[in-house]
């Protein structure tokens, strides 16, 4: 009899003791519900889920327009690389008797090293101008000094835009 009632105070206790553990447990998951609740809402009634669905829908957006400007950041890079990008310019005396220096040469270039020269020769009676074509920093006509020289500055600019950047190509 004395076994059987200690079984039946252990039984007790140990009944005792998972009620209490019980309890506890309930207040804690109590507790954690009630955080989730004010973790996941705001006082307007915005919930997280309903704020992560839009931050993914931005995302979204976001990433289609950064798809459409480097599409575009591509085109433009394609059309700089024909466009302008170096000038050499040249004033000289033409004729010995007339002052001034009153004529250049005039190299208009783009990365490619291609573009065109223009020459105006200035005179007393007359004023003639001339453009050339440049292919690679060179023409398919004979070429003045002074053209040569218009193009070669344009082509040191291209060099040095070139190596200082890094972003221009030849």
């Amino acid at each position: 009899m004395n076994g059987e009632m200690f079984m039946i105070y252990a039984l007790g206790a140990a009944t005792v003791f998972l009620f209490v553990l019980i309890i506890i447990l309930f207040l804690h998951i109590r507790a954690l519900n009630r955080r989730y609740k004010a973790f996941m809402s705001t006082s307007d009634g915005f919930s997280l889920e309903k704020a992560l669905l839009h931050l993914q829908a931005e995302f979204a957006v976001m990433r289609k327009t950064m798809q459409t400007n480097g599409q575009a950041l591509a085109d433009l890079q394609e059309k700089m690389q024909r466009s302008l990008q170096a000038v050499g310019f040249v004033r000289f005396n033409a004729f010995p008797h007339s002052g001034g220096e009153l004529s250049f040469a005039l190299a208009l270039l783009d990365s490619e090293a291609s573009g065109v020269v223009i020459s105006s020769i200035y005179g007393r009676e007359e004023s003639r101008m001339f453009a050339k074509p440049v292919s690679g920093g060179k023409s398919p006509y004979a070429l003045s000094s002074e053209e040569e020289e218009a193009i070669r500055r344009a082509m040191h600019f291209l060099q040095k835009k070139t190596n200082g950047s890094g972003s221009a190509k030849r």
